[in-house]
């Protein structure tokens, strides 16, 4: 009997979009989930439950256990985890000063020169955040350029004082990791973290996971469909959301920090070291309040949720341009979930898997559908004001209408378009935290529309009202 459930096993591994069923997930969840991930309009996703020790998947699409997907910010639990190692191995320690292992590392708070530890980037303790217009990451695509863009630059607060969350904290944590190990970053994670604990399917290299030709392309929604868009990552950017991996091993690694898959002991020390949160500033999350009323707390690449339980919840969730991801481990439910997607989305799967398994059935609301269909909207109204200015501009040239022209509608159409443009290039900036080129690679694709047709509105509105004004000072010089 054993032999005949081991191969009925392998047959599921083998099957691309199937899910090994065990009594971890019932079919009713097990239809909720799939549903969700559909009604999200995800072309691709992959669900990995650990439950009572037992190990499930649910796959979408045509996903197999083998597909690549980017994984975004879980992968500082993997770079929190190498700078541990390197600790462990003596290597460094996390009090050590940045510029100690960083020499060309240079920051200022208030005109000052101050000092920044490995400990501040690991907990977002150092004075980075995530204002991508003060801090770039996306679109520095060097490690020269970094530098440059760092040498003296101003910190946001004062190192430890506070806790902000900031992509640049670990991308730091990446240099260093070469700089102690004296290896590349790809070279350090694959060789002494990926390979050694059975994670083969795990890649901080694009190049070398787009060659295995099992990368789940990535998309973006886009007028109520999900659109293939395939935006560049830059490599230095690989320790702070870059790496791409498997439904399997992001299972692995959830299971190995988890525990319910044995490590050595040296990993096991690092496992356990990495789940501490900050203990200076026990600063909350700034700007997020957990839906469930739990008190967020950050460790070395891992979100620690206190909800008045003994244990606390801990995992992390992901996003690039184009890509999805959400791990959770739950100690009280004895429940781990992992979903990756390759759409872009901000929609808490994980606790929605974990629901679903325990019987309550939740409806995800993401913010990108609404922000398309509002985007969609504003379209209509846009589109509606330039053929209401064409049709009268052709009523009065070549029709038997009005001949007197008019001022009103194209100043009108002029104040909105330009309103509109006005809040885009200046208001979103400002609003996301990010330049307008990287919120255009994050937002749906119907906003290159929007601003096409603001832009479409702006310059015919401008143009009757140049020519109807024209028209009006001409007759009246006649009169």
């Amino acid at each position: 009997m054993k032999k005949f459930l081991s191969i009925l096993l392998v047959c599921a591994l083998l099957l691309g979009g199937s899910t090994i069923a065990t009594a971890a997930v019932s079919p009713e969840a097990h239809d909720h989930i799939l549903s969700e991930l559909a009604r999200a309009r995800i072309p691709n996703a992959a669900v990995a439950v650990i439950q009572g020790g037992e190990l499930s998947y649910i796959l979408h699409g045509d996903t197999q256990h083998d597909t690549l997907f980017q994984i975004g910010s879980i992968a500082k639990s993997m770079t929190g985890f190498g700078v541990l190692l390197l600790e462990d191995m003596g290597l460094l320690t996390v009090y050590d000063s940045v510029s100690q292992h960083l020499p060309w590392f240079n920051v200022r708070y208030n005109g000052a020169p101050v000092d920044l530890t490995i400990y501040n980037l690991l907990h977002h303790t150092s004075g980075f955040t995530s204002d991508e217009r003060r801090f770039p990451t996306v679109v520095v695509e060097t490690k020269d350029a970094m530098i440059a863009q760092l040498d003296g630059i101003e910190l946001a607060f004062y190192p430890s004082s506070d806790f902000t969350y900031g992509n640049v904290n670990y991308i730091l944590l990446g240099f260093i990791i070469e700089s102690v190990s004296g290896q590349t970053y790809d070279q350090f994670m694959t060789q002494e973290v990926f390979h050694p604990l059975g994670l083969y399917n795990t890649f901080t290299n694009a190049v070398n996971a787009h060659a295995t030709g099992r990368v789940a392309g990535g998309h973006r929604l886009g007028f109520l469909r999900a659109r293939p868009f395939d935006a560049a990552f830059p490599a230095l950017t690989m320790p702070t959301g870059g790496i791409y991996a498997s439904i399997a091993d992001m299972a692995r690694w959830t299971g190995i920090h988890f525990g319910t898959i044995a490590v050595s002991e040296q990993f096991q020390r690092v496992v356990q070291r990495s789940h501490i949160h900050h203990h200076v500033t026990d600063a909350p999350f700034e700007g997020h309040e957990d839906p469930w009323g739990a008190i967020i707390h950050y460790g070395a690449g891992w979100f620690s949720y206190e909800s008045g339980s003994p244990s606390a919840n801990i995992g992390h969730a992901g996003s690039t341009f184009a890509y999805s991801s959400d791990l959770m481990m739950f100690p009280d439910r004895d429940m781990a979930v992992v979903v990756l997607a390759n759409l872009r989305t901000n929609l808490p799967w994980a606790p929605m898997v974990a629901d679903a398994l325990e019987g309550e059935f939740v409806n995800l609301r993401d913010i990108h559908a609404t922000m398309d269909i509002a985007f969609m909207a504003v379209i209509g109204v846009v589109l509606v004001a330039l053929f209401g200015q064409l049709a009268f501009g052709l009523r009065r040239h070549f029709g038997n209408g009005e001949t007197t022209p008019s001022l009103v509608g194209p100043g009108v159409s002029l104040a909105i378009s330009g309103a509109g443009l006005l809040a885009i290039y200046a208001g979103l900036p400002v609003a996301t935290n990010a330049p307008l080129s990287t919120f255009m690679a994050m937002m749906p694709a119907s906003g290159e529309f929007l601003i096409a047709a603001f832009w479409a509105l702006f310059a015919y509105s401008a143009g009757a009202l140049a020519v109807n004004g024209f028209v009006l000072w001409c007759n009246a010089q006649r009169n």
